[in-house]
């Protein structure tokens, strides 16, 4: 089957133009019914006409139609640069011709998925491109219900490893997060959206990344966002800082320990200057160069601010020096508080 890409500006067929209005065209021309497939082969044109198209192996497939009800499923083997496999569920009622008219469902469930590729493959849709990983890969699951063309809400998984993201399609500053682990909900009320994600795990290490199983909150509006988050490595955390504020990158320096009760809240409502609230307790915290000249660690802090400054309540009463240059012979049981 040669299936022309419907949207981007480079929809096309690799057989023939279908006129007025592509695939929903063939859709809406076909009676009410069902048609099972079992084996074959899906070409999808590629967004760039220079390249072949997306292959896929169709394992088991159903489409089905009863007036306004529409149904589909699909199991298929990836592209070796997409992943290993994929199963999605379709489930719309309306007119396939008017996206403002639809509403149902859609499950997705990818094994293996190769993020990079998916950037790639969705690059015509640069919103949504720009959201997914540049680098990484894992298992990923998707449940999303929308009514009158608009998203509802959804929820999912996610298992993935070495996972970068980047600001532009071609950006060459990344945001390194490694392990992601965890369950999601997104949900709107009215203008806004509350997220949540259960037993989130990221960490540049597996031990980091189980240790920090944190609890997110988010809630967004047109004016502002608050977020909160139960743990975080302070690794991770650092890199997510310089990843928005890239002066405030740390510049190589090696960060352990963990950030408790993360809270932010920014409201464009408010004077400038005092648009960001910001808190958060950090434990154990342990700091080395990029030169390993020395490490310091055993520190506890309390930090808050807003846009204009910053206040770090740093305290130890058993912190720990190491310097290189006196291997074997570090400073013990000092005390800070500054």
């Amino acid at each position: 089957i040669d299936l022309p890409r419907a949207w981007g500006a480079h929809a096309r067929s690799t057989v023939s133009r279908v006129p007025g209005g592509g695939t929903t065209t063939i859709l809406k021309g076909w009676r009410d019914g069902r048609i099972d497939f079992e084996g074959g082969t899906l070409h999808i044109a590629n967004p760039n006409p220079r390249a072949e198209p997306l292959v896929l192996a169709i394992r088991r497939a159903f489409l089905y139609r009863s007036k306004d009800q529409w149904s589909a499923q699909a199991f298929v083997l990836l592209p070796e640069r997409l992943g290993s496999s994929a199963r999605v569920d379709v489930h719309v009622r309306g007119d396939l011709n008017d996206a403002n008219s639809l509403g149902g469902s859609l499950r997705f469930d990818g094994v293996r998925l190769v993020f990079a590729g998916w950037r790639e493959f969705l690059q015509d849709s640069p919103q949504l491109a720009r959201r997914l990983p540049a680098a990484g890969g894992g298992d990923v699951a998707l449940h999303a219900e929308f009514s009158a063309g608009r998203l509802e809400k959804a929820e999912g998984s996610v298992r993935a490893g070495a996972v970068e993201f980047a600001d532009t399609l071609s950006s060459a500053h990344r945001l390194l997060v490694d392990r992601v682990r965890g369950d999601w909900r997104l949900q709107r009320h009215g203008a806004t959206w509350h997220a949540e994600i259960d037993r989130l795990e990221v960490g540049r290490s597996q031990s980091e990344a189980i240790a920090s199983a944190a609890h997110v909150e988010v809630d967004t509006a047109a004016t502002g966002f608050r977020a909160s988050v139960t743990t975080l490595p302070l690794e991770s955390l650092a890199a997510i800082v310089a990843w928005f504020a890239p002066q405030l990158d740390a510049g190589g320096t090696e960060l352990a320990g963990a950030a408790h009760d993360v809270k932010v809240d920014w409201d464009a409502r408010r004077p400038p200057g005092a648009r960001l609230e910001l808190s958060a307790k950090l434990e154990d915290i342990g700091i080395a160069p990029a030169s390993h000249a020395f490490a310091l660690t055993g520190l506890n802090a309390q930090v808050s601010g807003d846009e204009r400054a910053w206040s770090v309540d740093l305290e130890g009463g058993a912190a720990q020096l190491e310097v290189a240059a006196l291997a074997g012979k570090p400073s013990s049981n000092l005390s800070v508080a500054t």
